[in-house]
């Protein structure tokens, strides 16, 4: 029985679903397995984007695939299908969102002395026009370091980052931002977790800087495939979006061969 309790928990442990929060964990999806993720956001803002006046901003759904590719590399894909902005002034307007590719490669596990620790790198594709102000019509490129830890029932997740954005409002120019997150997810029992992060990137220019913090639980239920979740957001500086919500599910398969 206590064997059983002992490979139960190492389950919880090992999950590398980190939503509803943003900041990544630096465990990778175990080979073979797919995870399909929707979720929609919602927030009240004071840029719905750098020409627009303060609204609300609705991306999603928002739709995700991560794929094991081996036992330390894993493979994401991931955007909204559509963005909706509403500013106060008037001008709603929709568009399809950006995608992003990302990379994610697992250096080190999860040791008693030791946090596990990886390398995420990603490249954002240009979907969105910088003439509905939804997008900005420039590749950006982002690069990771990720640290998890698992202290009994807790799981630690520290992210910092570079970005390199491409500018539209001037030529041959760029945006260097440092992006980070902090999250903290408390394992209740084998189907409720909750969470919290305080997550964002510094800016200048067209794209201001912006903290957020986010609370959220999880229902796996039965400790299956399916999550369900949901947070909520708030602004923790007066250029960050005011409040938001944030809904969705994961479904996990597992292609992995059995031992």
């Amino acid at each position: 029985m206590i064997s059983a309790g002992l490979l139960l928990f190492a389950a919880w442990a090992g999950a590398t679903s980190v939503l509803p929060m943003t900041t990544e964990s630096a465990e990778a999806s175990k080979k073979g397995d797919l995870t399909l993720e929707t979720y929609l956001d919602a927030e009240q803002t004071p840029h719905v984007r750098y020409h627009s006046p303060e609204g609300m901003l609705i991306t999603g759904p928002v739709l995700g695939i991560r794929y094991g590719l081996a036992e330390t590399v894993e493979f994401k894909l991931s955007g909204p299908v559509q963005v909706w902005a509403y500013p106060d002034a008037g001008g709603d307007r929709s568009e399809i969102g950006d995608f992003t590719i990302w990379t994610k490669w697992a250096a080190a596990k999860d040791r008693e002395n030791r946090p596990a620790m990886s390398l995420r790198w990603g490249v954002k594709m240009p979907n969105a026009s910088d003439q509905s102000d939804l997008g900005t019509d420039e590749v950006d490129f982002h690069f990771q370091g990720l640290g998890t830890k698992t202290l009994g029932r807790w799981r630690l997740d520290g992210n910092l980052g570079l970005g390199i954005l491409g500018d539209p409002t001037q030529y041959s120019l760029q945006n260097d931002v440092l992006t980070f997150g902090v999250a903290a997810a408390l394992r209740l029992s084998p189907d409720w977790q909750v969470m919290n992060e305080l997550q964002g990137a510094t800016g200048k220019g067209y794209l201001p800087g912006y903290t957020m913090m986010r609370w959220g639980a999880a229902w796996e239920p039965g400790a299956g495939p399916w999550r369900y979740f949901g947070a909520v957001t708030r602004g923790a500086t007066a250029r960050s979006p005011d409040w938001g919500i944030r809904l969705g599910l994961t479904r996990t398969l597992s292609f992995g061969r059995a031992d």
